[in-house]
């Protein structure tokens, strides 16, 4: 899926909210951006999960949402 007018923010950026106690809307403003991309990866073995979202997070809305599953050694993911 492509979004037209989507603005990408350096992982440098981001990187100083990591571990700060601070909401998401609160980081969009500083960063002045709409949407956010949230992901967890889980792993039980060498089976793991990954889930990615968009988020229009100053109207607290998911945009768009997808699970990858597989498995690590066959590089299924």
């Amino acid at each position: 899926m492509q979004f037209s007018g989507l603005r990408v923010v350096s992982r440098t950026s981001v990187m100083q909210f990591k571990g700060a106690k601070k909401s998401i809307p609160e980081i969009v403003a500083a960063l002045n951006v709409d949407t956010v991309v949230e992901s967890s990866l889980l792993q039980d073995g060498n089976r793991v999960r990954m889930v990615v979202q968009l988020v229009d997070a100053r109207h607290d809305r998911h945009m768009w949402a997808h699970t990858y599953e597989g498995d690590w050694r066959n590089g299924q993911c």
